[in-house]
């Protein structure tokens, strides 16, 4: 029951365990910036997480090449929670890589001054990020249930919600302009709907991710953020048995920042469209994504998206019920 994909809070097995290896990567292929516009960099969302990165705002004049690699590790365990619902906890800690470069004029925006990007207009960054955790709740239709009863479960309406809460874990160093982690904690609750109706499954997120202050942004500056709100739809349709591919659709807006109370005027409004294929083999699973992400307040597209993802699951009666599974449809 962790959202950022489509059927991200149907209801699992108690006690199912599962460990994750995703591989990320998004890039801009030298998109055309005119004068006045920004380049964010912001977190990236990998699933259910919101990868934190420090925001930067990049005005830009020319061209901006964007290119970053993540690689997150995960393990997620599912149990009886409230109301006999199921509930649970994930961990994830990413690896990250990220370069910029700007063939033109670039400035790093700091309040009512900005300062040049720095030797060559390149960037880059690489270590270790910020660690995540998510804890979740189901409120109704999605029962905690032993594997051998899970086998006769049919879903029909569910909600839930959850809670990503992360830390400041990452390298960060306040004279560099591109970090790993994002020196600051952040919040991010969400509540779920999810309906089945035949071999279609809908999916609707809403969410806001909220932020503590950064007080070395960038030498000695503070950093203030307002919340960041976002809203989700997922359609996804059962090709085979073990077999389903959906279309996804998300929003974002707000998260408009300060620095040293000096308002940068950068509130965002980003479009993000794309679709989701994922196969089950068993005890293994593997999903690719594909999406675009826009920029709707500045009418420019920001970057390309995709991953592909390996989760392996495990716990008491798994394979019994994936036999069983196999064996009814």
């Amino acid at each position: 029951m962790f959202a950022g994909d489509a059927r991200g809070y149907a209801n699992m097995p108690e006690h199912f365990n599962g460990l994750q290896y995703t591989y990320f990567n998004i890039r801009n292929h030298d998109i055309a910036i005119d004068s006045g516009k920004v380049l964010q960099l912001d977190a990236i969302k990998v699933g259910p997480f919101d990868v934190s990165l420090p925001p930067i705002d990049f005005e830009l004049i020319g061209k901006a090449k964007l290119d970053a690699d993540l690689h997150l590790l995960k393990y997620v365990h599912y149990f009886k929670g409230l109301w006999g619902q199921t509930a649970g906890i994930n961990l994830a800690v990413p690896y990250l890589r990220t370069k910029i470069k700007v063939d033109g004029e670039a400035k790093v925006k700091f309040g009512r001054f900005s300062k040049s990007i720095g030797i060559d207009k390149k960037g880059s960054s690489e270590g270790i990020g910020d660690i995540a955790i998510i804890v979740g709740q189901g409120f109704f239709g999605g029962p905690s249930l032993p594997c051998e009863e899970f086998v006769d479960w049919q879903l029909d309406t569910a909600m839930g919600m959850t809670l990503q809460v992360t830390a400041p874990t990452g390298e960060y160093d306040r004279d560099k302009y591109l970090n790993e982690g994002a020196n600051r904690w952040s919040f991010k609750p969400e509540l779920a709907l999810l309906h089945k109706q035949g071999k279609w499954w809908y999916d609707f997120y809403l969410n806001g991710v909220f932020y503590t202050e950064n007080e070395d942004y960038h030498g000695n500056s503070t950093l203030n953020q307002d919340p960041l709100w976002g809203t989700e739809a997922h359609a996804s349709y059962d090709i085979l048995r073990n077999l389903w591919a959906s279309v996804d659709l998300a929003y974002n807006w707000g998260g408009n920042k300060e620095v040293d109370g000096v308002s940068l005027d950068d509130s965002q409004q980003k479009l993000t469209y794309g679709a989701t294929v994922k196969l089950i083999l068993g005890q293994w699973d593997v999903a690719l994504r594909y999406a675009q992400v826009r920029d709707v307040k500045q009418d420019m597209k920001l970057y390309d998206m995709a991953y592909v993802r390996f989760e392996y699951g495990f716990g008491p009666g798994v394979k019994n019920m994936i036999k069983a599974l196999k064996e009814r449809k």
